[in-house]
């Protein structure tokens, strides 16, 4: 499940979109989806009126398909923060994405958490540059943080002074922050900005 592959872009890749700011959650999370868009986007948006619309999407990314119903009202809540906070994304409705290929229910927790993570790689790559993963439990603290996303997301890339990643690294054993030293996975967080479309990083 897990080894390298060649990535698949669409020709003239430079065409792709800039980022997916991708939101991956299950349905029981949809309090905290709901939380995060009515309370701390509309804090702190991701957008001020006056930005000019950014190389972005905004992506809900869930393993099922979402029933119709859940889809309203997570653009009703979307819908809700009006276009001055959200007038920044490429397009005025939320996308939502949902895997392609099934989960094979014998896989652990962590080990299902790691399929769908590298899935996402598959399904954005033909249309993407980079993504950007926030949990719905990831709240922004300064406004109008679109736009800082899209351009640090530049640095992200295949190119010899690039960077694969940016944001959370690989936990080890010498981290000592809360729970994190008893934790025997040392899993990543993947809150972060990925490339897409790397042969090496893929590797």
């Amino acid at each position: 499940v897990f080894q390298g592959r060649v990535p698949e872009t669409a020709a003239g890749g430079q065409d792709r979109v800039q980022v997916a700011f991708v939101m991956p959650f299950v349905e029981f999370q949809l309090v905290k989806v709901a939380t995060l868009l009515t309370e701390h986007w509309a804090r702190f948006p991701p957008c001020r009126p006056d930005t000019p619309r950014q190389s972005a999407d905004l992506v809900f990314f869930t393993e099922n398909p979402l029933g119709p119903g859940v889809q309203r009202r997570i653009r009703s809540h979307y819908a809700g923060l009006g276009v001055e906070r959200t007038g920044c994304f490429r397009t005025d409705e939320p996308i939502f994405l949902s895997m392609t290929a099934e989960v094979n229910p014998e896989l652990s927790h962590l080990e299902g958490a790691a399929f769908t993570f590298y899935s996402l790689f598959r399904l954005l790559e033909k249309r993407y540059q980079t993504f950007v993963l926030a949990e719905p439990d990831v709240a922004p603290v300064q406004p109008n943080f679109l736009a800082v996303l899209v351009k640090k997301s530049r640095s992200v890339n295949c190119d010899s002074d690039g960077f694969w990643q940016f944001g959370s690294l690989p936990l080890t054993k010498d981290v000592d922050a809360g729970m994190l030293r008893e934790r025997v996975d040392y899993h990543m967080n993947g809150n972060a900005i990925y490339v897409l479309g790397c042969a090496e990083f893929e590797e």
